[in-house]
């Protein structure tokens, strides 16, 4: 009787069941395990088992039987794919293998094909939502209801200076430097969490751990996953960092240009009309001493107008035009500057000593070391202390296999240290006695920017001033 129900349950039972010889051959098998493969019954028990298997698991099936003599055996459930008879791929999921005699195995296991099927699709899906995400350019993230990120794209990751791999499992104070933001941050969590709202930061602030901070435009959605229910938080971010710099130095820009043509118009017209009432002074005046007298302050009103025009001139061409390379002879270009400065008053009263050690080749932009050269150079003359003994104005410069090293030194009359932090202000004019444009220094400090250098000085008030400047090697 028991083993009339046992026959029962094994040609009636829906799931698959099999009896196996130790050689690899089925002894017996049910209509559910027959029908899965295409066969029927009889078919399948003329052929070895490595017939039905699929190629890449025939290795471990075949290990399966040379450990045949295990009561149980394996010890987890085991997915294995078999070809049947029309050549599509089935799975069967062998959830119990039992030895009933020395020879004899008996397997219950049952058809997963569909089960796999929607893994496979699911997976796929997965993947494409991947890669969907890694094409989006802005930071992507889906984070559990405790903070925890369990879904990131690259440029999430790349926010935080720090890999996909490095970010998954972690919440946001692994990287945010800042407590009011980590604390921002969390509570527009917990807002999306339990209130189950959308969240919108339009500029959100994070200061990475080292220092470093970056503006963000951050919306957040309630996304509620369909298979534990829980709320997770689906997050989109637009990084605002460029932008806000651009807008930051766009209103720098506009102040600049608002001065400088407030400025700039002022130091044009001043000569002008500083001019225009000599002349009428002449038409007047009859002394031929008084209108000389004239002619002369005319000329200087003339010369300062023709100095703020050069500076312009200067100014203009260093933000206009690119940089162009070339190899540098900076014992040519300081002669250069100091042949066309040898009529300024009081040249001819200073000291100038020029010290060159060239020992590599130096390759930058020729017009605009002779902008640094001119401005520097004519300052130290014209702002020199001729009382004292011994007026000099000293030009050292070395170069070496990564840039330039230049110093200009005089023992003039100094710069008071109030003003160290202004002087390269655009119309900053650090002495009473300043007649120029108030522009050559600003003009030096952007045109060192420009190539990328440095420059810095020491002065003391009646003991001189020393300008030192470090340019890259542009070769």
């Amino acid at each position: 009787m028991a083993d009339y129900l046992l026959d029962d349950f094994f040609y009636l039972s829906e799931e698959c069941m099999c009896i196996t010889s130790g050689d690899g051959y089925f002894q017996k098998v049910n209509p559910a395990f027959a029908k899965t493969l295409g066969y029927n019954e009889e078919e399948i028990c003329t052929m070895h088992f490595s017939c039905f298997i699929y190629p890449e698991d025939l290795k471990i099936t075949s290990k399966i039987y040379k450990s045949f003599g295990q009561e149980v055996f394996p010890k987890d459930p085991l997915e294995i794919r078999y070809l049947a008879k029309n050549g599509s791929v089935k799975w069967i999921k062998w959830n119990k293998v039992i030895k009933v005699n020395d020879n004899t195995v008996y397997g219950i296991g049952r058809d997963i094909t569909e089960t796999k099927k929607f893994e496979s699709e699911i997976e796929d899906n997965r993947n494409k939502l991947y890669e969907i995400i890694e094409l989006v350019p802005h930071p992507i993230f889906l984070k559990d209801n405790q903070g925890r990120y369990i879904l990131v794209n690259k440029a999430q990751a790349e926010l935080f200076c720090t890999t996909i791999h490095n970010l998954l499992g972690k919440d946001d104070s692994h990287f945010i430097k800042d407590d009011n933001e980590l604390r921002g941050i969390q509570e527009s969590d917990i807002k999306v969490t339990l209130l189950k709202e959308i969240v919108t930061l339009p500029e959100q602030n994070i200061t990475h751990l080292d220092g470093t901070n970056r503006i963000l435009h951050t919306t957040k959605v309630p996304f509620i996953s369909n298979f534990d229910k829980e709320v997770n938080i689906l997050g989109v971010s637009i990084d605002l960092t460029e932008v806000k710099n651009a807008e930051q130095e766009l209103r720098k820009i506009n102040f600049e240009l608002d001065s400088f043509v407030y400025r700039a118009s002022h130091d044009l017209r001043a000569p002008l009309c500083s001019i225009t009432g000599l002349l009428n002074l002449i038409k007047r005046e009859k002394d031929p001493m008084i209108i000389n007298e004239c002619i002369e302050q005319a000329k200087s009103s003339v010369k300062r107008l023709d100095s703020f025009i050069a500076d312009l001139t200067n100014f203009s061409r260093n933000n206009r035009l690119r940089i162009i390379s070339s190899q540098i002879n900076f014992t040519d270009i300081v002669n250069e500057c100091l042949e066309s400065l040898k009529f300024m008053d009081n040249a001819d009263r200073i000291k100038i000593e020029l010290s060159t050690e060239e020992y590599y080749e130096f390759y930058n932009d020729e017009n605009r070391l002779k902008i640094i050269f001119m401005n520097l150079i004519s300052n130290a003359i014209k702002y020199h202390t001729l009382e004292q003994h011994n007026p000099f104005l000293k030009i050292r410069i070395s170069t070496s296999k990564t840039g330039a090293s230049i110093e200009i030194e005089d023992n003039g009359s100094g710069i008071e240290p109030s003003y160290h932090q202004k002087i390269f202000e655009m119309f900053f004019r650090a002495s009473e006695k300043s007649f120029g444009s108030g522009l050559g220094l600003y003009i030096v400090k952007q045109v060192v920017d420009r190539l990328n250098g440095k420059i810095s000085l020491k002065s003391e008030v009646n003991s001189g001033t020393t300008f030192s400047i470090i340019l890259p090697n542009q070769d």
